[in-house]
Parts: C-alpha cells; sequence; structure tokens
C-alpha cells in the first residue's frame, strides 16, 4: 500500500478539471447546452471542492496520462415534490426518464434522466418511500421535511419557466439559473437535522439518514472506466484493476465489483467517507458530528446487442453501450453510504503545500460561493 505522503501529495495537487467552455459569441444556449456547458462542469467542481477523495482521484488519474469524464450521478430525496421538481429540471435542459427502479427492502426507487438520443451526463433520482417505514421513524421524517424549504429561488423559477417555454436562455441568464440550482437548491435548506432523529432514521435506513442530511445534493458522482484512457490499462479487464489498485493506493473500496464480467454494466464504489454535518442537539444547540457523507462510483459500460448476441452499432458505425442501470447493482451501490469511514487527512509534512479551503462549518452551512464565486472560472 502507498504511504500516507503519497496520498497526501495527490489530494493537494492543483486541480485542473477538463470542462468545455462556451464560446464568447454565443448569445443563446438551448437547454442541453446549458447541461453540457454549465451545470455539469459547475457541479463537477463543487462536488470535487467537497470530496477530498475526488480531486485526489483525478489527479492520480491524470498522472498516468488518462482523463476524467463523470457518467452519471445520484441524488435522494424522501420529499416526492422535491423529487418530481428535480424530475422538472432535469427535462428543461433536455433529459428525460428513461427506466424506473424499485428497491422494496430498501424502501426505495428511482429514474434515471438522460439524453435519448446521445450519451452524456446521466441524472439519478432516487425517492425514499418513507411510508413504508415504522410509524416513529415516519413521523420523525415527515417532521422534518416540514423543517426544511427545498425550493428554486424565485429568480431561479423565473429562469426556468422562460427556458421551459423558450427552450433556451442568453448566456447571462443561463449562468445565473446553473448558479440557483447547483449552489442553492442542490444542498438541504431550512433548519438543521435533529440528532435524535438522524439516529432513529439511520437504525432503519442509512440510505434515508443519508438523504436527510444532504437534502437533494449529489451524494456521488460516477466515473466512466470506458473513458478513462490510461494507455497502460489498454485491453485489460480495466474496473477490477481499477478497484486492485485504488485499493494498493489507500482508498478504501465497497466489497466486490457489481455486474458479471463480459456483461453490459459493471460497477464499484469507494464507501463513503465520514463528513462533517451540523445537527441540532436535545437542547436544540448546534452539534457537529461525522457521519458517512459521498462516494466515488466507477462505470464499466459493455455493448449493447440484439437478439441473436451480435453487437449492435450505431448510424456512424461506433459500437452502442448500454446506457441504462441494473437493478440488483444498484441495490448493492446504495450500502456505500451505510458504512462509516475516515476521510483522507494531512499530515505535518503537507501543511506548506498549496491546499483547498479548509472547511470548519457543517456541510449543510457551507457556502459553495466560497469555492464558486463566478461560473467563467469553471466554464
Amino acid at each position: 500500500m502507498k504511504t500516507p505522503i503519497t496520498l497526501l501529495l495527490l489530494l493537494l495537487a492543483p486541480v485542473t478539471l477538463a470542462f468545455a467552455s462556451v464560446a464568447p459569441d454565443q448569445s443563446s444556449l438551448s437547454g442541453p447546452q446549458i447541461w453540457e456547458q454549465l451545470f455539469v462542469p459547475a457541479l463537477h467542481k463543487k462536488f470535487a471542492m467537497e470530496m477530498p477523495e475526488a480531486r485526489m482521484f483525478e489527479e492520480w488519474v491524470k498522472l498516468k496520462g488518462g482523463r476524467i469524464i463523470i457518467d452519471h450521478g445520484g441524488t435522494r430525496t424522501p420529499d416526492p415534490r422535491v423529487h418530481a421538481f428535480i424530475t422538472r429540471l432535469a427535462m428543461a435542459f433536455g433529459l428525460k426518464p428513461q427506466g424506473q427502479y424499485r428497491f422494496p427492502d430498501k424502501h426505495l426507487k428511482a429514474i434515471d434522466l438522460q439524453f435519448e438520443d446521445r450519451n452524456g451526463f446521466k441524472w439519478f433520482s432516487t425517492l425514499v418511500s418513507y411510508k413504508g417505514f415504522s410509524p416513529k421513524v415516519r413521523a420523525a421524517i415527515e417532521e422534518d421535511m416540514g423543517r426544511t424549504y427545498n425550493r428554486l429561488s424565485e429568480k431561479g423559477m423565473d429562469l426556468l419557466i422562460k427556458l421551459e417555454e423558450e427552450g433556451q436562455l442568453n448566456d447571462r441568464e443561463a449562468r445565473t439559473l446553473v448558479k440557483e440550482v447547483v449552489l442553492k437548491f442542490l444542498k438541504r435548506q431550512g433548519a438543521p437535522l435533529k440528532q435524535k432523529t438522524l439516529k432513529m432514521v439511520a437504525n432503519e435506513s442509512p440510505e434515508a439518514a443519508n438523504a436527510l442530511l444532504l437534502g437533494p445534493g449529489f451524494n456521488h458522482l460516477a466515473y466512466s472506466v470506458n473513458d478513462l484512457n490510461v494507455p497502460e490499462w489498454y485491453s485489460l479487464e480495466v474496473i477490477e484493476l481499477l478497484t486492485s489498485m485504488m485499493e494498493r493506493e489507500g482508498f478504501t473500496m465497497m466489497p466486490g465489483i457489481q455486474g458479471e464480467s463480459g456483461g453490459v454494466l459493471r460497477q464499484a464504489s469507494t464507501q463513503a467517507a465520514s463528513m462533517i454535518f451540523g445537527v441540532e442537539g436535545r437542547e436544540r444547540e448546534l452539534v457537529k458530528i461525522e457521519y458517512p457523507g459521498k462516494y466515488l462510483e466507477f462505470v464499466q459500460r459493455g455493448p449493447e446487442r440484439d437478439e441473436t448476441g451480435e453487437i449492435v452499432f450505431d448510424q456512424y458505425d461506433m459500437i452502442k453501450l448500454f446506457r441504462g442501470f441494473i437493478d440488483e447493482n444498484a441495490f448493492n451501490i446504495y450500502e456505500s453510504t451505510g458504512r462509516s469511514r475516515k476521510a483522507p487527512t494531512r499530515s505535518a509534512a503537507t501543511e506548506a503545500m498549496p491546499q483547498a479551503p479548509e472547511i470548519d462549518e457543517p456541510h449543510q452551512h457551507i457556502d459553495a460561493e466560497a469555492f464558486i464565486e463566478d461560473l467563467d472560472d469553471v466554464a
């Protein structure tokens, strides 16, 4: 296994995320253009700034000559209104529901939102079916939903409606809408979660507890293993090699790889890193706790096949890769947030090196504006 110093050097290395840029003379952007050129890059940067392991993994891949392409990301919420609004948001950007997934043992159901006609970043949106929990937990979740107010600002709603009606926004409007969604909507809003509610809910559903802590913020991003393009990994079973190498580098991986070798979808993930959250204590004071927060996922997609087993090609003679998800895989990936562990830490030997801003405030009170002052920095 690599030494902690190796991990720290990678962790603190400058992060250079390869984002697409908007041509300066472009007067208006369609929904899909806003999604690809502004939304996904801003979301990516925010996630990487909040989760050190994302920065560490990306620098590690780049040191090997590879590249970073994000396959999808996931959110969870127990609030049907928020779940429906997420679908509305995604559809305004040109995505559409493609598949439905149900996990009755975990009281979860999900949809994946993505472009119909091409590949791109996919939104895996999960609804926590909390009414199947015990009466006490159900009541606690409903009380908490009354303490939160996840909604888009008035300015954001005006721009969203304009995008829905006109199908495009000018560059300034597009950037404003993305800020309103990524920096303000995609996090827990309202009062802190009660500590006693967290404990009660976590005993029945770690997935629901994670959803209450993060709000509709993304709990993971999934990297496309197909697109890593590390030369020395060519022709190898990349996801197996990647998992083994990450364990050697000090990452804590979930046991096993989901999906059969040679199948249409194989997935692996880290265990969710412990993050600092602010919760309301018994005396209504703000208490800082550590709890499983976010994780990294890795997706290797195989070719689609027709009824005879032959590989399917598109109109450009390119192999059509499977774009959906598999229930059994997703069921096991959900376990990532049910295991607590420590996130990487810095040592005194590296204190003098350039480093990202420290996070002292509870997670839900972090103002992402401190990390993303202007979308010009990320797009």
